[in-house]
C-alpha cells in the first residue's frame, strides 16, 4: 500500500479563480517521497497520481478501438471514428449545428465501477467553439430511469481556453450546476493544435470530493500544469432537486468514465482512464494565487 502526504506548495502551477460562493481558492498538493513515486504511462504521459494497488486501468486500443468491449461513442447524428495517418490518432466530426449534442465517447469501467480516477487525453479543436469535456463517476445511461442514471462530475475546457467544472445529477431540466470554479485563459488557443487535459475526481476526508483539472499547453510536452480545482463538500448545490436527491447531492461513484464533445470537428489520442490511490491522504489547505492576482 502507498503512503503519502499533502502539504502547501506555493507555485505558478496552481492556478484558481474563486468561485461566486468564496473569497479565496484554497490547493493541495501531493509532498514527493521515495513512497510515492509517479512516472510516464504506457503513452509516455506522465501520471500525477499513483495508479491504485488492484485499480482498474483503462487505455485506448490505438489498433481498433471499437473492438475493446469497454469503448463506444453516441450521437445524436451519423458520426464515424477516423483513424488518422499517424497511428493512435483518431478524428471525429460532431458538427451537428447545436451545441446541445454532438458525440459522447463513453468507458466501462472493466470492474464495474469508477470512484478515484485520472482521465487523460490530448485533443485537438479543428472546427467549432464549444467544450471538451471529461465526465468522471457518470451513470449508466442517459435516458433509462427517466433520467436518473446520468449523474456525474464535469471537468470542461473551453474553445476559449477557460477551464471550469460542473456536477450532474438529473439528466433534464435544473439537473446540472453553475459553471463553477472558473479559471480564464489557462490556454491562450486551442484550434488546429493538441492541447493535453486531465481530470482527477478523488474522495477526501471520507465525505468530501476533489475536482482538478490539469492542462498540458503543448504537444506531448509533459508540462502538466493544475489550472482550477474545488471540493465538494455538499454545499454545492444544482438548480433543482431531482431522483429523490437533494440539490447538494455527492456523486460517490459511476460505472464509466466518458469524453464529450458537442457541435465540434476535432482530433484525439491517448486516451486513459486509471483509478489513482488516494487512502491516507492528509489535506492541508492554503490560499494559492489566482490569474486576477487577487488571493
Amino acid at each position: 500500500m502507498l503512503s503519502f502526504s499533502w502539504l502547501p506548495m506555493m507555485t505558478d502551477e496552481a492556478l484558481a479563480v474563486p468561485d461566486k460562493y468564496s473569497m479565496l481558492s484554497f490547493s493541495w498538493l501531493p509532498m514527493m517521497t521515495d513512497e510515492m513515486l509517479t512516472g510516464p504511462d504506457k503513452f509516455g504521459i506522465e501520471e500525477i497520481y499513483p495508479v491504485a494497488d488492484n485499480g482498474a486501468v483503462w487505455y485506448i486500443n490505438n489498433e481498433n478501438p471499437q473492438s475493446d468491449n469497454n469503448f463506444y461513442f453516441r450521437s445524436l447524428e451519423d458520426i464515424d471514428l477516423d483513424k488518422e495517418e499517424r497511428q493512435g490518432e483518431f478524428k471525429m466530426d460532431a458538427e451537428t449545428g447545436t451545441e446541445r449534442h454532438g458525440v459522447r465517447i463513453h468507458v466501462d469501467s472493466p470492474n464495474g465501477e469508477w470512484k478515484n480516477v485520472e482521465m487523460s487525453g490530448y485533443f485537438k479543436l479543428l472546427d467549432g467553439q464549444d467544450e471538451f469535456t471529461l465526465i468522471a463517476r457518470h451513470g449508466p445511461s442517459y435516458h433509462e430511469d427517466g433520467g436518473c442514471d446520468a449523474y456525474g462530475y464535469y471537468g470542461m475546457l473551453s474553445a476559449e481556453g477557460d477551464a471550469f467544472f460542473k456536477k450532474k445529477t438529473y439528466h433534464h431540466g435544473g439537473g446540472y450546476t453553475a459553471r463553477t470554479a472558473v479559471a480564464e485563459n489557462v490556454v491562450s488557443e486551442v484550434q488546429d493544435r493538441w492541447i493535453g487535459i486531465k481530470f482527477m475526481v478523488y474522495d477526501v476526508n471520507e465525505e468530501d470530493v476533489k475536482l482538478e483539472l490539469w492542462i498540458d499547453d503543448g504537444d506531448e510536452t509533459n508540462n502538466w500544469k493544475k489550472v482550477t480545482e474545488y471540493v465538494d463538500d455538499g454545499e454545492w448545490e444544482t438548480d433543482e432537486s431531482h431522483c429523490d436527491r437533494p440539490e447538494d447531492y455527492i456523486i460517490h461513484s459511476g460505472t464509466r468514465a466518458s469524453f464529450r464533445v458537442d457541435n465540434s470537428e476535432f482530433e484525439f489520442k491517448k486516451l486513459s482512464v486509471k483509478e489513482i490511490e488516494t487512502e491516507g491522504a492528509a489535506l492541508v489547505p492554503y490560499p494559492i494565487k489566482t490569474l486576477s492576482g487577487n488571493s
